[in-house]
């Protein structure tokens, strides 16, 4: 079964990304990138989220290998729901 780690890789290579690409997008190291595909840290909440609206990534797969790795443009609305949602809840929780 798919890992976590790996399946961030596999979409960062799909979205024809580095290493370093992916840290400079997410203000970081490629380093952290590295450990992220090994599997060592995951993503924070923010970097989950900014996967999800500027790459169109799906959490679910990229979390729990359900579906498919991108979002497709029939479920942007879904995606304006869910990001809606994560909205509220960070709010609530004073994030």
């Amino acid at each position: 079964m798919s890992t976590q780690g790996k399946r961030t890789k596999e979409i960062r290579l799909q979205l024809n990304l580095t290493q370093e690409d992916m840290g400079r997008i997410f203000n970081t190291s490629k380093s952290y990138i590295s450990l992220v595909e090994r599997d060592r840290c995951n993503f924070t909440v923010s970097q989950l989220v900014k996967l999800l609206l500027d790459y169109n990534v799906d959490l679910n797969y990229l979390l729990g290998g359900i579906g498919s790795p991108f979002i497709h443009s029939e479920s942007i609305k879904l995606r304006k729901d869910i990001l809606s949602d994560i909205e509220k809840i960070l709010k609530c929780r004073g994030i």
